[in-house]
This record gives C-alpha cells, structure tokens and sequence, in this order.
C-alpha cells in the first residue's frame, strides 16, 4: 500500500469511527502540518487555509475562485476588486455579511450581473439610457440584487461555487 493509500485509509477510518480520541489525533496531526507548510511553501498553505475558510461561510469563493469567474466574463468585468471595494466602502455598503457571504462572493456576482443586466437595468428599471446612469446608481442596485441572491433565506437553492465553478 502506499503513502496515498495509507493516508486515505486512515483518514476514512477517523472519520468511519467518529470517535473524538480518533479526531483530536488526526487534528494534531493536521496543525502539525500546516506548521510545516505555513514554514515551507506560504503559497500552498495560504490556498489550503482559503479552502478551510470556507466552513464559516454559507456563500463562499476564494480569491481565485471569484478571479477565474471574473476572468470568465465576455465582454471584460466592470470593476477591479479595488475599484470595487472602494466604491461599496464609499457608498457605505456592505462588502461581506458572516456567515451569508464573503467578500470575493459578492464581488464576483455583482461583475456577472452588471455584465448580464445592466442594460435591462438601466432602460427598463430606471427608464434612463446607459450613459446616463450613474455609477453609483448602477453600483448600488446590483449590490442591492446580489446580496438578495446570496443572502436568499435559509431555503436559499442558489450556491454561487456550483452555479459558477461546477
């Protein structure tokens, strides 16, 4: 058997067994580990330490996931993240609300539906052709829209990973 094999083996056992003794070893182990990596390769434990964020959130991305998704949108993204964080820290809106939605969620969202609706918004909702609607106009309502979407209640069936990434 080898070291993958091994490891897999051991790992369905702990958690086969759900005995705490068995976890507690298996997170020593683990912290053990990350201190090694955290020493040795930043980039890597940083990525694993993302992924693990993902545990206090109901609507999480990593920077990566959100970047990829961004990177994804034909024509180009709206707003930078920084162009972005400015501007809902400057019309006071919320970038992040725990456990809903993390920042790189929301950013994410906001760019795939100013790129799908932002005409529909303008002409249709506002009754204003593109160029005359204000940035923070624009930035507000599709802020307003993705954290309905991500926010959407305990029955909320909309998960931004598997909608985008899966």
């Amino acid at each position: 058997m080898d070291l993958q094999q091994r490891y897999e083996s051991l790992y369905q056992e702990m958690v086969d067994s759900k005995d705490v003794k068995n976890m507690m070893l298996f997170g020593e182990v683990m912290n053990e580990m990350m201190e090694r990596a955290i020493q040795r390769d930043t980039q890597f434990a940083q990525h694993v330490i993302d992924k693990l964020e993902s545990m206090n959130w109901h609507q999480y991305l990593t920077k990566s996931e959100a970047e990829e998704i961004c990177e994804s949108i034909s024509p180009r993204y709206e707003w930078s993240f920084d162009v972005w964080e400015k501007a809902l820290k400057s019309l006071e809106l919320e970038n992040e609300k725990s456990p809903s939605f993390n920042k790189y969620a929301l950013w994410a969202l906001m760019n795939v539906m100013y790129s799908m609706h932002s005409d529909t918004l303008s002409q249709k909702i506002l009754e204003l052709t593109a160029e005359d609607v204000t940035e923070e106009q624009m930035v507000q309502i599709i802020h307003a829209l993705a954290v309905d979407l991500l926010t959407g209640g305990k029955d909320n069936k909309f998960n931004i990973k598997e909608f985008f990434l899966h």
